[in-house]
Parts: structure tokens; C-alpha cells; sequence
């Protein structure tokens, strides 16, 4: 096929000319063939898009369908065909170069995540009953693998998950807990990611996708995302054999006699075994939480079948072009015209705004004292019932355990950790933030932000315009990304993500 390719095309490694814009001698080249008799009629197999019927439905379907013409209308069907290959043809090769190039020469703070989708697994027994093997009761489990490569090395994942799920929120609650494994491991910590995977439109290749990797990443302490896609046909790679190595390894205990009913039990059964994949389980609530995280309106992205890369350096933003480039990198280069898109462009339709409203000094007593008075109360009452509560896992577990209004949750050192990136260095002063003890004129009881950044601080707190912002009591606007030039470029990122990404069309106080 290259060598047909290069018949008709000036330079088979020249971009305008492989997609067929090149001058138009090179261009309307075509393979010629001598046929002696190019008025016989012949017959071939060809595979044509069809429109099918079934009562009220009617979708597309491929079906392989016998033609009938002459050997000259069949070598002019021909000659169409591989010229509109060319594009493809040169997409998969350029694709497939940059991405290897790219892994051969990471630097420390880049790290490359090459991601898929593997089969669903059926979970299955040693020994079934008909019902069971026919009907309808066997589960399934998620399994999405993971290729991550940093200059130090490569470590292989699979994220396992009861849902079944294949959105592109499913596929970040799946790249959490990787992102969060391979930022524990490396030293120092990367600050680049690139994200290679197939392109299926349901999965990665969509518009909230697109704002999912230009918000997410920021919050981890990343400061610039690119996501890569294979082209059409050619996306096989790494993560395909972390799939079919994890399902052998089920499907062997399987045949030795072990069950796996459910997904938990595929889990397990898989962080029992030795194995130098790393295993995470993803929880229905891992997932919802992302839902929450795209905002009910989207800005179109222009051009997204044919995008190969897309790129964000700023929250919110992102870049695309029709192929990968990584020739000025850490920088963004201009290669291939990139097109910018701002993604938060319809949050007009979506206010954000934050409010923090402070008690008045000796004042602060109120219902969260209660909640605390109360959860003690329950753990001292299970002491004196002859319980111990010897570590702060006890404390949660006891509470957790015990019927009660209140929610629990844990929250990890790693949680804390997390946040200690997301403050810059240096955060601009706010005036008559402190109480000076003598007046009241410095004290300020609400503070506003509307916007990444910026806040807004008065003396006392008003929402008699709720849910816009009233100018009583002489607001204070102060830019709290002032400092971050000359500190950390990605600080104000991460505060901008944090606020984009989880108070998208919500007012908390």
C-alpha cells in the first residue's frame, strides 16, 4: 500500500500532499494500469454503508455487497479509494512516530498515560447450571488498562469497576487513581501529562472530555495536559495486552476451580495473585462524583472527528489540531495550526459563586457544635459500654458502624496533601483580613469570589440580590493571582480547576 501511495503522491512524508492539497500535478496523479480489455464487464465483492428498516427504526449497517462494471470503471473506483487513503494512511504513521518518539525521550516532570477500554469481563464459575450460563444472571466487571511511562520506567494498571459505565466521566474516576498512584511514585513529581488512546466518541474523543482533561489534571499539580489519538483502525497497543494478561489470569483460576460471581470477586481474585499490573477498584461513587463535575452546557468543538491532538495549558482552554506534534516541548509549538476554544464560555448560563460568611468574634457557637457534641458523645458511650477506640481508624469505624443521622467520612493524609499543591507560593495580602482588636472598621464578615482568583471582602455580609451580587457595604475586589508570575505558573491553574470543576452551577455559602 506505501508503494501505491508514493506512485501518486510527490513525498509520501509531506503533509499537504498526503491529504491531497498539494499542487495539482502532484494531486491528480493516478495508478495506472494497462488493461487490454478495459471494456469487459467484470464483478467484484465491495462493502458498502446501507440504510436498514425495522418497523419504526432505521440505522446503518455494512454489508458486503457483489458490483458489476467494466475494468476501466473499476480501476477510476479504485484510484478514488487511494486517494482518499492517503490521509488516513499518512495520520497512522505520523501518529504512531510521534507517540514513540515521545516515549523515548520523556523528560522528569512528563509522564505519558496510554489508555483503553478492555473487553467487559464476564465473570464466570467452574461449574455452571443452565440457567445460569443461558440466562440472564451472569455480571459483568469494567476493565479499563493503563500504560503509564515516565523517564524512569513503565508500570502497567487496571482499573476494575462494577459499573458499566464507558463514558468520559467513568474514564476519569478510572484515571484518578492512577494519576494519584504515579504522582506518590514519582520524585520529583511530573507536571506534564500526555494521554494516548483510541478515538471513539462515546468514550474520549468529545467535547466534555475535553473539559474534564482541562480541568481535572490542574487539581493533581499539573500545569499542562495533552491527549493524543491514534488514528482510525490503529489503535491497538500496550494497554490491549494488560487487558487479555488480566482476563487469562481470571480465566486460569476459573479452570482450576475458583469462582469469580461478581466484580468484587474478579478484584480480589486479581490483588491475590502475584502480578506486576497494579490493581484499583472504582465505586459507582467515584464515577458520580465526576458527573458533578461537567457543567450542564458545553461549547461545541468544531472539528472533533478529525482533532489528533488536544492541548491544555490553562483551565478551561484547550487547543486541538488535526495531528500530534512535540517539537518545542515543554512548549506548545504552532505546528499544524492549532485552534484555541474556551470551554467555559457557556457557564454564563451556569453562575458560579462562593460566599464565606464569619461569625462575629465570641459569636461563632452554632448546629456544627451540636454534630460534634453528639458524635463524641457516641464514641464515649461505646467506651463506657467496654468498646476501645485505640486509633482514629477506630473512632470513624465505631461512628460508621452505629445508626445515625450524620454522614461520615475519612479523609487521608494524601487528601490534605493534594490541596498543599493546589496554594501558590506567594498569596497577595488582603487588607483588613486580620481584626485589629480596637475597631470594627477592619473587620470583614463575607467573602465573595465569582470568578478563579479574585474575591470580593465587605464589613459585614448581605444577599438581598441573591443570586447576583449587591454592591451594600462597599465590596472590596482583590486579585489573589497577582503573585503567581513570578512563583508557580500552574498555581492559579489549580485554584481556577478546583473552583471550575466542583461548584460548576452551584452557589455555596
Amino acid at each position: 500500500m506505501s508503494q501505491l501511495l508514493s506512485s501518486i503522491v510527490c513525498s509520501p512524508d509531506n503533509k499537504t500532499c498526503m491529504y491531497r492539497v498539494c499542487r495539482p500535478e502532484c494531486c491528480y496523479n493516478e495508478v495506472e494500469i494497462p488493461i487490454p480489455r478495459a471494456e469487459e464487464t467484470i464483478t467484484w465483492h465491495q462493502w458498502i454503508r446501507k440504510s436498514v428498516s425495522e418497523g419504526p427504526q432505521t440505522y446503518m449497517n455494512f454489508v458486503k455487497e457483489t458490483q458489476s462494471g467494466t475494468c476501466a470503471e473499476l480501476l477510476n473506483f479504485f484510484n478514488q479509494k487511494l486517494d482518499s487513503l492517503a490521509k488516513h494512511h499518512y495520520n497512522w504513521l505520523h501518529q504512531a512516530k510521534e507517540c514513540r518518539a515521545l516515549k523515548e525521550s520523556l523528560r522528569e516532570d512528563e509522564i505519558v498515560l496510554h489508555v483503553d477500554f478492555s473487553e467487559n469481563f464476564s465473570c464466570k464459575l467452574n461449574s455452571e447450571v443452565q440457567a445460569f450460563h443461558f440466562g440472564g444472571s451472569r455480571k459483568q466487571a469494567t476493565v479499563h488498562t493503563c500504560m503509564a511511562y515516565t523517564a524512569a520506567g513503565s508500570q502497567s494498571y487496571a482499573t476494575i469497576s462494577a459499573s458499566l459505565r464507558h463514558d468520559e466521566r467513568a474514564v476519569w474516576a478510572h484515571l484518578e487513581t492512577v494519576l494519584r498512584d504515579v504522582m506518590k511514585n514519582c520524585h520529583p513529581s511530573p507536571t506534564i501529562v500526555h494521554v494516548m488512546s483510541d478515538g471513539p466518541v462515546t468514550q474520549y474523543r468529545n467535547k466534555k472530555n475535553f473539559y474534564l482533561l482541562s480541568t481535572i489534571p490542574f487539581l493533581s499539580g499539573f500545569r499542562q495536559v495533552t491527549w493524543n489519538f491514534s488514528e482510525k483502525s490503529h489503535g491497538k497497543g500496550a494497554p490491549d495486552g494488560v487487558g487479555g494478561a488480566v482476563k487469562l489470569t481470571a480465566d486460569s483460576a476459573v479452570q482450576r476451580g475458583e469462582d469469580v460471581q461478581t466484580p468484587e470477586d474478579f478484584y480480589n481474585l486479581l490483588t491475590e495473585k502475584k502480578s506486576d499490573v497494579k490493581f484499583f477498584w472504582v465505586t459507582e461513587e467515584d464515577i458520580r462524583r465526576f458527573d458533578e463535575a461537567v457543567p450542564e452546557v458545553v461549547p461545541p468543538v468544531k472539528g472533533t472527528l478529525a482533532m489528533h491532538q488536544v492541548i491544555s495549558t490553562e483551565p478551561g482552554k484547550v487547543m486541538h489540531r488535526e495531528i500530534s506534534c512535540f517539537c518545542s516541548r515543554p512548549h506548545i509549538c504552532q505546528c499544524h495550526n492549532p485552534i484555541m476554544v474556551n470551554l467555559q464560555t457557556a457557564s454564563v448560563h451556569n453562575p458560579i459563586m462562593v460566599t464565606w460568611n464569619f461569625s462575629e468574634n465570641s459569636h461563632g457557637k452554632g448546629a456544627p457544635d451540636g454534630v460534634g457534641g453528639a458524635v463524641k458523645r457516641t464514641a464515649d458511650s461505646a467506651v463506657q459500654r467496654g468498646e476501645d477506640v485505640q486509633t482514629p481508624e477506630d473512632f470513624y469505624n465505631l461512628l460508621t458502624e452505629k445508626k445515625s443521622d450524620v454522614k461520615f467520612f475519612w479523609v487521608t493524609e494524601e487528601d490534605i496533601r493534594r490541596f498543599d499543591e493546589a496554594a501558590p507560593e506567594v498569596v497577595p495580602p488582603v487588607k483588613g483580613t486580620l481584626a485589629h482588636r480596637q475597631s470594627s472598621l477592619y473587620r470583614r464578615h463575607q467573602v465573595i469570589s465569582t470568578e478563579p482568583g479574585k474575591v470580593m471582602h465587605r464589613e459585614i455580609s448581605c444577599f438581598c440580590s441573591r443570586p447576583h451580587i449587591c454592591q451594600c457595604h462597599n465590596p472590596i475586589m482583590v486579585n489573589l493571582q497577582t503573585a503567581s508570575v513570578q512563583t508557580s505558573a500552574h498555581s492559579s491553574a489549580l485554584e481556577s480547576a478546583h473552583e471550575s470543576t466542583n461548584l460548576n452551577g452551584k452557589m455555596l455559602c
